[in-house]
């Protein structure tokens, strides 16, 4: 594999774990790549002149010690008999990419540093998934989080309470900054206020929606969100609205990304 990448212009690799590595009474015990795979994947990126990383896998894979020295780097998922021509579309531009992590992508230190994963707790040692999450260093790729070969600008967010059918009516500009045409997903999270007697989610998503627009147009997001959404669980279970004042953020990602 190094040698054929040492004499190509462009290396495109797969790398990844299949059924040998994960599945179902098959945990894993690392989130690293497996060893072969990493000895690999370390042999062609030190002579490749331009490398692209395809990563199969159903949950996340950390990055090697000292980042993915690639151009570029796709979570290909397990993907069908169709996956050839839609990773090709992608990497040519034919098609622009505007998938979602559907999970938290963490680095190789979580299992150490967060605690054993067979604690089924949400909240104790480091916290578990990206609303209850303690430590935000920890993750590599946030939930949420995606890149397209556009770009897109958000602006005039207004929200309004409808106590009657007890929803939140959220709008939002939404603007292709880009040279090309593409599909955004536009995401709503809400921060709740903390509460005294129990945990409260960092951040919660309330609302979705992917839309598409052409290069250069400015279009606008309407939202509904549920009071359900923004209710807190106390220590006896029960599920209800705090009083104070709830955040709302719509983009692109979940707030406090910094990718």
């Amino acid at each position: 594999a190094a040698a054929l990448a040492a004499n190509a212009s462009v290396t495109v690799l797969a790398v990844g774990l299949g059924n040998d590595g994960e599945g179902e009474s098959n945990d894993r015990q690392s989130l690293a790549l497996p060893d072969d795979a990493l000895r690999m994947y370390e042999a062609v990126a030190s002579v490749a002149e331009k490398l692209v990383v395809l990563v199969f896998s159903a949950g996340p894979v950390a990055s090697p010690v000292g980042g993915w020295k690639a151009g570029a780097v796709l979570a290909a998922g397990y993907p069908g008999e169709e996956a050839g021509s839609g990773i090709a579309d992608i990497l040519s531009g034919t098609v622009n990419p505007s998938g979602r992590l559907p999970l938290t992508w963490f680095s190789n230190d979580y299992l150490a540093t967060i605690g054993p994963i067979s604690d089924y707790s949400l909240t104790t040692l480091g916290g578990r998934t990206y609303r209850y999450l303690k430590n935000t260093s920890l993750t590599e790729y946030w939930f949420g989080y995606g890149q397209s070969y556009t770009s897109f600008r958000y602006s005039s967010l207004q929200a309004s309470v409808d106590a009657a059918t007890r929803t939140v009516r959220v709008t939002a500009s939404v603007s292709n900054t880009g040279s090309i045409d593409g599909a955004e997903v536009v995401q709503v999270y809400v921060r709740a206020p903390r509460r005294a007697d129990s945990p409260t989610p960092r951040h919660s998503l309330c609302a979705f929606n992917k839309i598409w627009l052409a290069k250069k147009e400015v279009t606008t997001f309407t939202g509904t969100l549920s009071f359900d959404c923004v209710l807190t669980v106390d220590a006896l279970g029960q599920r209800s609205i705090q009083e104070g004042e709830y955040e709302i953020f719509v983009g692109g990602n979940q707030p406090g990304d910094p990718r």
